[in-house]
């Protein structure tokens, strides 16, 4: 049962745009650099969110609790109670408000969607 994360675009540009650049999450190249994202910004928040749910548990050796269990070989839908807590714990600017719901009545496929407010 794939995991399928679409992020949301990423509206800053090259490094010269922003005063805090921060790589952005999925790394990306332009003809003008690399893609930033504002530190602090709502982008940020949505790029670490989008790294804590892509990596598995165990696949950072240095930080082997980042991310969310593996649902490769699980015939159950992913543990939202698990994603919620890892995206809690790793960025905690992502408030509670965060929703994370599986959706695909046939079961061959997971949507995660996560909504909220950003910010304190």
């Amino acid at each position: 049962m794939p995991i399928i994360l679409e992020p949301a675009p990423i509206t800053s540009a090259p490094s010269t745009t922003v005063t805090i650049p921060h790589l952005a999450y999925p790394f990306q190249m332009t003809a003008g650099g690399p893609v930033v994202v504002e530190q602090g910004s709502a982008d940020e928040i949505r790029s670490n969110i989008l790294a804590v749910c892509v990596c598995g548990l165990g696949d950072c050796p240095e930080l082997p609790t980042f991310g969310i269990p593996d649902p490769t070989f699980s015939s159950a839908p992913p543990d939202p109670t698990a994603i919620i807590a890892a995206i809690t714990q790793w960025e905690p600017r992502a408030n509670t408000t965060a929703i994370v719901s599986a959706v695909d009545s046939t079961g061959a496929s997971s949507q995660i969607a996560l909504t909220g407010q950003y910010g304190a």
